[in-house]
């Protein structure tokens, strides 16, 4: 009853439901406790953003253990996401009125190594902000990030990643004033050498200022992002362009490659011609609904041939990078993936059961898994 103001003719229908307990203990495998953690408990379809089916989260104490109290009966997924181990997922059948105990063992933290990053510039005098990422690979892939700092005195730059996993690795170093930086990427294994990049602050740049507008009404455009390539250029990275200023910084090139994504427009692709003289890039989306599909299996490898159906309407299958752009002319609310043999995961944008689009964006992730053990 939600609420009851004033004089009621009929008696009230007050029922209350049979609830559980759950309790349990996460622990490492060999060595026992696992510290505080977070227990995840959820139903098929849950989300964050459904009030009537949302997850049940748990904090732990110190010693691991866990006490939740008056859960739904129903199936649940039981799911521990502790940094450095991998994830323990299990399903749980919660029992109406009953106590119970599921008990979490993670395998123990996988072996960690090393990075020292090393940077010089052509000057010798380049002291920018400059931000060196390292993309594992492997069964649970991560991103992680340091800035580097400069001294002053040598003009050379330093950074180091402590505890990265002991598998292949891909690192990158970009300038925050888009000053070039090579090798554009580096591959390697943590285990204590040093990676050298080179900050070329001698290469002549060019800032480019954008305006962006409907072309119908010509009001300006709030955009998601916009990306700046050098066509044919070594280094394939693209540049973002500030949302605020409106403004990015390459070096200077005779033509750039230009994208544009926002929420309600198409995508936008072209190519400019670019000379000193340029003034403000002039960009004129026209309105609709542009979707980026991207499928990969559970180890974020691309999948090909994966049919994409948004609303009901089949959009067509994916490449072989697992991509399928989309242009539609409202926006959609649910997707449904297709492949033979294959079922959607719970980790996809889309709800796995629903198809039911969680979170809108112009790109839409999908995570496909063998069906079967």
């Amino acid at each position: 009853v939600s609420t009851n103001v004033g004089i009621c003719a009929t008696p009230l229908d007050v029922r209350f439901e049979p609830t559980a307990r759950v309790r349990g203990t996460v622990s490492v495998a060999g060595s026992g406790n696992a510290g505080s953690q977070t227990i995840q408990m959820w139903k098929p379809g849950a989300s964050f953003r459904d009030p009537k089916n949302r997850p049940v989260l748990a904090a732990t104490d110190d010693e691991g253990n866990f006490d939740v109290r008056w859960v739904a009966p129903g199936s649940y997924a039981l799911k521990v996401e502790a940094k450095g181990h991998p994830d323990f997922a299990q399903d749980v059948d919660v029992v109406a009125g009953a106590d119970q105990r599921f008990d979490v063992e993670l395998q123990p933290a996988a072996p960690t190594g090393n990075l020292i990053i090393a940077l010089k510039s052509d000057s010798g005098t380049y002291a920018g902000s400059v931000r060196v990422h390292a993309a594992s690979e492997g069964a649970h892939p991560s991103i992680v990030g340091q800035n580097v700092a400069w001294n002053a005195a040598t003009g050379a730059g330093r950074a180091e990643f402590p505890t990265l996993e002991r598998v292949v690795h891909h690192l990158d170093a970009v300038a925050a004033d888009g000053t070039p930086v090579s090798p554009a990427n580096i591959t390697a294994e943590p285990d204590g050498r040093t990676i050298e990049f080179l900050v070329h602050d001698r290469t002549a740049m060019s800032e480019l200022l954008f305006d962006v507008r409907d072309v119908k009404t010509n009001e300006v455009v709030l955009f998601e992002r916009i990306l700046v390539r050098i066509p044919g250029a070594d280094d394939p990275r693209a540049v973002s362009v500030d949302k605020k200023t409106l403004r990015t910084r390459l070096p200077t090139a005779p033509r750039y490659s230009i994208e544009l994504r926002a929420h309600g427009y198409l995508p936008l692709l072209t190519e400019i011609a670019y000379s000193a003289d340029t003034g403000p890039i002039v960009l004129r989306p026209k309105q609709g609904f542009g979707v980026e599909v991207h499928a990969v299996d559970g180890a974020d490898h691309d999948l090909a041939l994966v049919r994409i159906l948004l609303d009901g309407h089949d959009c067509g299958a994916t490449d072989a990078k697992g991509l399928l752009n989309v242009e539609l002319d409202a926006e959609p609310t649910a997707l449904k993936a297709v492949l033979q043999g294959w079922h959607m995961t719970d980790r996809s944008d889309p709800d796995p059961q629903t198809g039911r689009i969680r979170a809108w964006m112009p790109w839409l992730r999908v995570v496909m898994q063998r069906d079967g053990p």
